[in-house]
C-alpha cells in the first residue's frame, strides 16, 4: 500500500509538470494556457476593428459611386463672358499675302529668265559649249543639252 501511494505521488507530480510545461510552453503555434484571456480579448478587439474598418470602407465606395453618377448626370456649363466679334481683324490679312506671293512669283520668274538665258549665251559659245561638256564628262552626266545646241 505504502508503495502504490509512492507511485501515485510520483504520478500526480508528473501530471503537474506537464500540466505547468502545457500552460507555459509557447511554441508559435499556439497560446499559452495563461495568456488565452489576454489573447481572446485582443483578438475580439482587434476583429471589431476589421470590421469597422470594412464598413466604413464599404459607405465610402457608396458614397463615392453615388457621387460618379451624379456627376455624370449632371453637366454643367457656365458661361463666363458671351463671345464678341473684334473690331478689327488681327490675321491672317489676306490681300498682303497675294501681293507677296505675286511679288514672289515675279521675282522667280525673272530670276529664271536670267538663268535660261545666260545658260543658253553660255552654250551657244563654242568655248563655252566645250567647258559644259568637259564638266559634265568629269560629273558623269549624260549631255542632255546637246540636241538642244545650235548648230
Amino acid at each position: 500500500m505504502f508503495q502504490a501511494q509512492m507511485q501515485l505521488r510520483a504520478l500526480r507530480a508528473e501530471l503537474s509538470t506537464l500540466a505547468d510545461d502545457t500552460r507555459n510552453r509557447n511554441d508559435g503555434l499556439m497560446i499559452p494556457g495563461n495568456r488565452l484571456p489576454a489573447a481572446k480579448l485582443e483578438y475580439e478587439r482587434n476583429l471589431h476593428d476589421v470590421e469597422y474598418y470594412e464598413t466604413i470602407l464599404n459607405i465610402l465606395a457608396q458614397q463615392s459611386e453615388l457621387a460618379r453618377l451624379d456627376e455624370a448626370q449632371s453637366v454643367i456649363v457656365q458661361t463666363v463672358d458671351s463671345a464678341t466679334p473684334p473690331e478689327k481683324p488681327s490675321s491672317p490679312r489676306r490681300a498682303l499675302i497675294i501681293i507677296e506671293a505675286l511679288f514672289a512669283g515675279i521675282l522667280a520668274g525673272i530670276a529664271w529668265a536670267i538663268a535660261a538665258y545666260g545658260f543658253d549665251r553660255f552654250r551657244s559659245n563654242s568655248s563655252g559649249n566645250a567647258r559644259l561638256l568637259h564638266l559634265w564628262r568629269v560629273l558623269g552626266k549624260k549631255r542632255i543639252w546637246q540636241s538642244r545646241t545650235k548648230a
